[in-house]
């Protein structure tokens, strides 16, 4: 199981030669966030737990994830899940990250699937029953009470899952702030996409 990321040591020894990332890229990093330029390459590194490729027993040890990210902000959150829509931004990188990270990102994927699902089986079960002939019963009560409570547990399960893999804490135009990248991720991206290993610190820390 993974654990959370290391603080990101600006003074550590560099990870990976510059200007691996390619021509135009970037990236830097504001306290537990990797802000890289939309599109970027990172480096052979697991984006997790930090592992590079040729200690996994070479490159080829390490997956390639193909993550898609949405970010909205807040307030289009509160209204409803067709402004939303309209407003979300996206950006998508190909993520470098060993197998047992991977596992580990896959699990809690299914997990949320089935947190997300089982207040709603309730919820139609529920609504069924208050439909049917007989009306209100206290088995239906029940589970209509029993919504809260998975509700709950249902935010549980996505703070757990935040540990586990990355997500886009806010998207636009040209970068990407992503949470949950392993510190020795971080630094070989700063390094490779050229910078100085002493990162240039984003003023917006929104």
């Amino acid at each position: 199981m993974t654990g959370p990321p290391e603080p990101y040591n600006p003074y550590a020894p560099p990870l990976h030669e510059p200007g691996a990332l390619g021509t135009g890229a970037h990236a830097r990093v504001l306290g537990p966030l990797l802000i890289l330029g939309n599109g970027s390459t990172l480096p052979p590194l697991c984006i997790k737990c930090g592992t590079p490729g040729d200690r996994a027993g070479g490159a080829s040890e390490l997956a390639s994830r193909d993550e898609r990210f949405l970010y909205a902000p807040a307030w289009a959150r509160l209204l409803g899940p067709i402004v939303r829509l309209f407003v979300q931004k996206r950006s998508r990188f190909v993520l470098p990250i060993c197998a047992r990270c991977n596992a580990t990102w896959r699990r809690w994927n299914a997990i949320a699937v089935l947190g997300v699902l089982s207040p709603l089986g309730m919820l139609a079960v529920s609504a069924t029953m208050v439909a049917s002939p007989r009306g209100t019963d206290p088995s239906s009560t029940a589970f209509m009470l029993a919504i809260p409570v998975c509700m709950l547990g249902l935010s549980a399960v996505f703070r757990l899952r935040a540990r586990h893999v990355v997500l886009a804490t806010r998207i636009d135009r040209d970068e990407t702030w992503l949470r949950g990248v392993h510190a020795d991720a971080m630094r070989a991206a700063v390094e490779a996409a050229g910078e100085a290993t002493q990162p240039r610190w984003h003023e917006d820390a929104r």
